[in-house]
């Protein structure tokens, strides 16, 4: 309390009201103590009387820190406005999983502010420049600088929570390769100051991207194991980037409203709905749900889809973003975009025709996708990067290992393409792709599922020899293609090891039809 006592000492009452407003009314971010925040709120109480004198006084009073200048600006303008009586009334949101209070502006009685214009060049060359804006005579809205000035410390304390339950996916070395791609797409003319690209990655299976205005951009596990290399990562990237230099995040007048999206990223609604249990979480049990809303200020949750306006401004922002992040790939050397390869959710084969499948991923998969939905409307990608699947590999792994036990077949078989070099080596991702195609096999009896099942339970004997569950898998494999010796030797095999975990009087009742198959044949050739 020195600190603060000790303001009205060092010459801030010399100053003029607008250079005392300038300088101190941004400190209310800075207030780190919370003490401090709470005698805040008996200067919001204090907001509206028409001396603002009275006002500039209790701030020197309780004030302490330097604040950057998107906060101070935000509480200048808006004790204007609230002098003014353009501003009804403020609010105060409690923040979860917290003691500090922190004060939000309503929009209540606020005329709509329009987005800034945006130019941008139709027809570029590799060398030009594509995505800047056309920022004179735009200044963030009082609102969005308050919004900015919170975005740190939420997003920090929801990375705090996944780096302690292990959820924070910290690797190095595909950080530095999807920044490496970052770096070819990001204009090098910002589209405002405040914008500083980065990447966070975060341990979830459902389909989620994301990016927020201060150019943070976020990648889930899950969609990150559904691309197949620098290509698809980049048109992910172009898209969140897109979003960010058109403010798309700043478009929503409800201050609340776009806190919340930041809010969101808390372990009640996010982390909860992990690789335990994939439905935890969701509204009403629907794939599309608060995932959906976590990274935009236009939410695109199926709640806001009945209000029409804003689904509309969705609508057009993704049209726009799609413009832009074109000509984000076009002029960063991303020209020679392979077709899409999409893949049948019914055998996890590839689908050469795809006709309905948009190949730009940003518009193939919704947010918040199960990756079960995400295997049925097909994982599309336009090729397959030795390097990626390789650095991705321990993700992919762990996904095949989830599907697995959630039955999500045609998912995991999605994602395994690509990773052929390192199933080879992993006897279980073997045997549970292999687990995979034999369950496509009883959805969509096509032999060359079996076969690829075969394959992979093969594989899998190579790497355990003495696995007896391999054995049985492959007596069913071979039943099943009409193998009838192999599949004979494969379930007698299985006997003898003495394992008890699948029924034996399923395998018994397997060889005794393989008999009266065998005897019949040959009664049939006599």
């Amino acid at each position: 309390m020195l600190l603060l006592l000790g303001f009205a000492s060092q010459g801030f009452t010399d100053l003029s009201v607008e250079a005392q407003k300038k300088r101190l009314m941004g400190q209310i971010v800075a207030a780190e103590d919370p003490i401090i925040r709470e005698k805040l709120q008996g200067v919001y109480e204090a907001i509206g009387q028409e001396n603002s004198e009275i006002y500039i006084e209790c701030v020197l009073k309780n004030m302490k820190g330097v604040a950057n200048d998107f906060a101070a600006k935000a509480v200048e303008s808006a004790c204007r406005l609230k002098q003014e009586s353009s501003i009804a009334q403020y609010e105060q949101v409690g923040k979860p999983q917290a003691d500090i209070k922190t004060i939000v502006v309503s929009d209540e009685k606020t005329e709509a502010v329009s987005a800034p214009s945006v130019s941008v060049t139709p027809t570029v060359g590799p060398s030009e420049q594509v995505g800047s804006s056309d920022l004179a005579g735009y200044e963030p809205t009082d609102k969005d600088r308050l919004y900015l000035s919170k975005l740190g410390e939420a997003v920090a304390a929801q990375e705090k929570i996944w780096r302690e339950a292990g959820r924070l996916i910290q690797n190095k070395e595909l950080l530095a390769y999807i920044n490496t791609v970052l770096s070819k797409l990001a204009p090098e003319e910002k589209a405002a100051e405040f914008i500083n690209f980065r990447i966070t990655i975060f341990d979830d299976p459902q389909f989620l991207r994301g990016s927020l205005a201060d150019g943070r951009i976020f990648l889930s596990t899950g969609l990150l194991v559904s691309l197949g290399g620098e290509n698809d990562l980049a048109r992910v990237l172009a898209d969140q980037v897109a979003h960010i230099q058109l403010f798309h995040d700043l478009l929503v007048e409800d201050v609340e409203e776009k806190l919340k999206a930041v809010l969101q990223f808390r372990p009640e609604d996010l982390s909860l709905r992990s690789y335990s249990d994939p439905l935890r979480g969701l509204i009403g049990g629907t794939p599309v749900g608060y995932a959906s809303a976590l990274f935009s200020g236009v939410r695109a949750a199926t709640d806001n889809r009945d209000k029409k306006v804003r689904w509309d401004v969705q609508v057009k922002n993704e049209a726009d973003a799609r413009d832009l992040a074109g000509k984000l790939l076009y002029s960063s050397g991303y020209k020679s975009l392979k077709p899409a390869i999409a893949h049948s959710f019914t055998t996890g084969l590839a689908d050469v025709k795809g006709e309905a499948l948009d190949s730009r991923l940003h518009t193939t998969f919704p947010n918040g996708l199960l990756p079960d939905s995400i295997g049925r409307i097909a994982v599309v990608r336009s090729s397959y990067d030795p390097e990626y699947q390789e650095l991705i590999w321990p993700l992919t792994k762990k996904a095949i290992l989830w599907a697995s036990e959630f039955d999500y077949s045609s998912y995991l078989l999605a994602i395994s393409k690509g990773s052929e070099k390192q199933l080879r080596e992993d006897a279980q991702s073997s045997f549970l792709v292999a687990d995979a195609y034999a369950d496509s096999y009883l959805n969509n009896p096509l032999s060359e599922s079996m076969r690829l099942a075969e394959n992979w339970y093969l594989n899998s004997a190579r790497l355990e020899p003495e696995n007896p569950v391999i054995l049985q898998r492959m007596g069913e494999v071979y039943y099943r293609l009409d193998k009838p010796k192999e599949a004979a030797r494969a379930f007698i095999q299985y006997l003898k090891s003495g394992d008890t975990s699948v029924d034996r009087d399923l395998v018994l009742g397997r060889l005794r039809a393989i008999k009266e198959n065998l005897l019949s044949a040959e009664a049939e050739n006599e």
